[in-house]
């Protein structure tokens, strides 16, 4: 997502936190070569919507800096 690639990934508690699907990328079922396989063919196929995965998602995962994460994490600290 960083380099500006759109993203398909599976739909997952971890990827949920950076991965909204058909907004900042693509989710699809774990286990299921078919879902995986109609994800990117979806983002192959259909230009409009693969760039625009691709910039919303490039665009969300910026946010995620070491400032910020530190700065959190220092609250966090502080006010326990």
């Amino acid at each position: 997502m960083i380099c500006g690639a759109a993203l398909a990934c599976t739909d997952i508690g971890g990827h949920r936190e950076y991965a909204e699907d058909n907004e900042t990328a693509v989710l699809f079922k774990p286990e299921s070569g078919t879902a995986a396989a109609e994800a990117i063919r979806k983002l192959i196929t259909d230009d409009k919507f693969r760039i625009r995965i691709a910039y919303t998602g490039n665009e969300f995962i910026k946010k995620f800096t070491w400032e910020n994460s530190v700065n959190k994490f220092e609250r966090v600290l502080t006010t326990s």
